[in-house]
């Protein structure tokens, strides 16, 4: 049901008329903080809604699988990226939703913390993830986790 109200707010009329062979989402992720010990990724897609806004919608909370790492033990790049394509994979069965009916043909930006292991140009999630895709895919430091870090840092400073 969920998935479904999500598909029917991204293929409004507008963007049904401007992407007949699907429509193109961006995404943001983030290692939440929660009570159990499992490694996870928060995933998060934006789409443009019928009054030419964007909205975002969490898709995902999905774990990593550690086996997927170099270590074979450690949440690192090549873990962490096999998650995200694991999760956005999952809009491909959905026929005509994405462009193409392909994520690497639809995704068009991204947006983590500035962890190295997430934004590193070399070997980060985001040049993995840019290495897979088909699109020219723009990642930035997401700006929601700078506001985070300065209100946590103001708030240390407060007694």
């Amino acid at each position: 049901v969920f998935c479904e109200k999500e598909r029917g707010l991204a293929q409004d009329s507008i963007m049904s008329a401007l992407f007949p062979n699907g429509i193109p989402f961006s995404f943001m992720g983030d290692g939440p903080n929660d009570r159990s010990l499992l490694e996870q990724e928060a995933v998060v897609l934006r789409f443009l809604g019928d009054d030419g806004k964007p909205f975002c919608t969490l898709s995902d909370l999905a774990q990593l699988d550690l086996t997927k790492s170099a270590d074979g033990r450690s949440p690192d790049a090549p873990c962490i990226t096999a998650c995200y394509a694991d999760s956005f994979s999952k809009m491909n069965w959905y026929e005509g939703f994405l462009h193409l009916s392909d994520w690497k043909k639809a995704v068009v930006g991204g947006s983590f913390d500035g962890a190295s292991v997430m934004m590193g140009a070399q070997n980060g999630v985001a040049k993995l993830i840019k290495d897979m895709v088909e699109t020219t895919l723009t990642v930035i430091h997401g700006v929601a986790h700078v506001q985070q870090l300065a209100d946590g840092d103001g708030l240390d400073d407060v007694e």
